[in-house]
């Protein structure tokens, strides 16, 4: 880094100009080049002197430096991480969002993806970064989120816009739980995929498109069960967002007769799979598929006319699921047999009515009422595995049968596409460990739509800065290249009345990474 000074004559005067220049090499020919960092015109005569003095040799931190030749390091922040996400907040959401909440919205979105902080901590963390935020009050920071649930299905239709012709949506559902009462009206107990039974919950819908990027959220009452989410999300999405002529692909935990006729009767087509149960019942009455059980080298694909409507079957083997299916049924087994030796066990004489129900709930608990055989007399119980049960079940380890309306379509396109159904179960995964939806510390409907709705948007930048990384990743991890950007730190020092930014030596991935998504490298 040098001072560069040069002279030019305009009407018969001589003007003097100072800038502070810095080398680098372009990655791109290998040649050494400079770039202009700040212009010190303005600084008086001596004080560039001391300036070029300084950086012929001395260091511009070292103490000695800043008390002689009066020039101050104002602060460092965090730059890179927060430069790339308000490049792709910016590039999404400028003409949607308000502008009397937008610069707090982007706060709010960032600061999800790398240190989620409660709206009461979030102040601190933006004096540790490089972010213009501005707002008056912290109650400022709650009416945008409030702005955000009056204003969601607005902004959801008007980033539906920038999308291209939908072809197919992804739906799934998950559950998130609450410490506290929270909201009476939506704050209930229902079946946790946390496994939080003893805590309250919400229920979230979300509905991707095929690349993952989501399309809308709903947050639901946390007793209504997925089967019941279906008829509500189809409707919306006709008339709230007025799309037809799609494949909706959904999972086997919603199907229901009602809902497959509902979804048919909107004019949509869908992709699902069956229950284990419902398999084995269609390869009991339909010999090909029976036949197909033992050829597990290719798939299998059936045209079914069932109730005046005619259905693509498409059966798979999964050798990692085949050898998983056989260790989780093995295991509840033993432990069924394990509580079952227990009651054998017992000191105490009971009659057989009351082993009958200790039995009961013990198999019925594990599921495992086909599998395990038992007698009860004069208050003994006597049990032993059905083999012939568990060897049939066995035939059918690994396999899986998708289910769809849509029979132009190949048999591995319709696997493929129900297999997509990934992408939902990584935001729901990145939304509540990454982007950590809980602790929820809002207790009213609106607010706790609110919040909700922003870890969503965090997740849409976050699935926008993964599609644009997608190369970095298969070298790096995403928590690797998270770490690079944070660790580009943006330097303010202070030169009499002059403000100089700079940044730290980047890193060869830093410099990649920040060109990628046109941040300045000064």
């Amino acid at each position: 880094m040098y001072i560069k000074s040069s002279t030019r004559n305009k009407d018969g005067k001589k003007y003097v100009s100072h800038y502070l220049v810095e080398g680098y090499r372009d990655k791109t020919d290998g040649k050494v080049k400079h770039r202009n960092i700040a212009n010190l015109s303005k600084l008086p005569p001596k004080e560039i002197l001391l300036l070029k003095k300084s950086l012929s040799g001395a260091n511009l931190s070292s103490e000695n430096f800043l008390k002689d030749e009066n020039i101050q390091i104002i602060t460092t922040k965090q730059f890179g991480n927060v430069a790339v996400m308000e490049n792709i907040f910016d590039a999404t959401f400028k003409n949607i969002l308000g502008k009397q909440y937008y610069s707090i919205i982007k706060a709010i979105v960032i600061n999800k993806i790398f240190e989620p902080k409660s709206k009461n901590a979030l102040p601190n963390w933006l004096r540790q970064v490089d972010l213009n935020c501005k707002y008056t009050n912290r109650n400022d920071l709650y009416d945008s989120l409030d702005y955000l649930e009056e204003n969601q299905i607005l902004i959801e239709q008007k980033l539906l816009k920038k999308k291209q012709k939908l072809s197919l949506l992804l739906y799934d559902i998950t559950s998130t739980y609450f410490e506290g009462k929270g909201d009476k009206n939506i704050c209930k107990y229902g079946y946790s995929r946390d496994h939080r039974s003893d805590r309250v919950q919400v229920n979230i819908g979300l509905v991707c498109d095929e690349s993952g990027t989501p399309v809308c959220v709903e947050i639901i009452a946390g007793n209504i069960s997925d089967k019941q989410t279906i008829e509500g999300k189809i409707n919306q999405l006709k008339e709230k967002f007025d799309i037809k002529d799609i494949i909706f692909v959904f999972d086997r935990g919603m199907k229901s007769q009602t809902n497959l006729e509902f979804i048919k009767s909107s004019g949509y087509e869908y992709i699902t799979c069956l229950s284990h149960a419902q398999l084995k019942d269609k390869a009991l009455h339909n010999q090909p598929i029976q036949k197909s059980i033992f050829d597990k080298t290719n798939l299998a694909e059936f045209e079914i006319q069932e109730d005046s409507i005619t259905k693509k079957y498409v059966l798979c083997q999964n050798p990692h699921k085949e050898i998983t299916d056989r260790k989780d049924r093995i295991k509840l087994i033993e432990k069924t047999e394990a509580k079952l030796q227990n009651i054998c066990n017992l000191k105490k004489e009971y009659q057989d009515i009351q082993i009958q129900d200790k039995v009961s709930r013990v198999i019925n608990h594990y599921s495992c009422e086909k599998y395990i055989e038992y007698s009860i007399s004069k208050g003994k119980l006597k049990f032993a595995r059905n083999a012939q049960v568990i060897e049939n079940d066995q035939k059918y380890d690994g396999f899986y049968m998708v289910e769809s309306t849509n029979v132009k379509s190949k048999g591995e396109t319709l696997v493929t596409s129900y297999k997509s159904l990934q992408l939902v179960e990584r935001a729901f995964d990145d939304v509540k460990n990454l982007i950590e939806i809980r602790p929820v510390f809002h207790y009213t409907e609106k607010r706790i739509k609110g919040h909700i709705f922003s870890c969503f948007l965090s997740y849409y930048v976050l699935h926008k800065f993964r599609e644009k990384v997608k190369e970095f990743l298969q070298e790096y991890t995403l928590d690797e290249l998270f770490t690079e950007l944070k660790l580009v730190q943006k330097s303010y020092l202070r030169i009499n009345s002059v403000l100089i930014e700079k940044l730290n030596n980047l890193s060869e991935l830093q410099t990649h990474l920040l060109t990628l998504f046109s941040v300045p490298t000064f």
